[in-house]
């Protein structure tokens, strides 16, 4: 699955790894703010790597906005996220209307 290079969070310019030696052993996905990086195990299936990324982001928003999240949290928040873009494939045409429409 071809996935960006970045994500823009907010101000902030995240750099995509795949590069599983950054990983521990159990894991298929991390979040490293100290180093602007999100890293995700290469070989998941793309519905697990959404997933991934999305739990990540969730841990993102933890650490800029609302304290930790932990992993309870981010497990259940990623799922709930992955449902409502998987069942509304509107929405995504939705948000880039919305948005032409605010800087018109």
């Amino acid at each position: 699955m071809k996935l960006p290079d970045t994500f823009q969070v907010g101000p902030y310019t995240l750099k995509l790894s795949r590069d599983s030696r950054l990983l521990n052993a159990n894991d298929i996905g991390a979040c490293r703010m100290s180093t602007g990086e999100l890293v995700v195990r290469d070989g998941l299936t793309p519905q697990e790597t959404v997933l991934t990324l999305l739990h990540e982001f969730c841990h993102v928003y933890g650490a800029l906005w609302d304290g930790e999240v932990d992993e309870r949290q981010a497990n259940r928040l990623s799922g709930f996220l992955y449902a409502i873009l998987r069942d509304n494939p509107g929405l995504q045409a939705l948000v880039a209307r919305a948005e032409r429409e605010t800087s018109e």
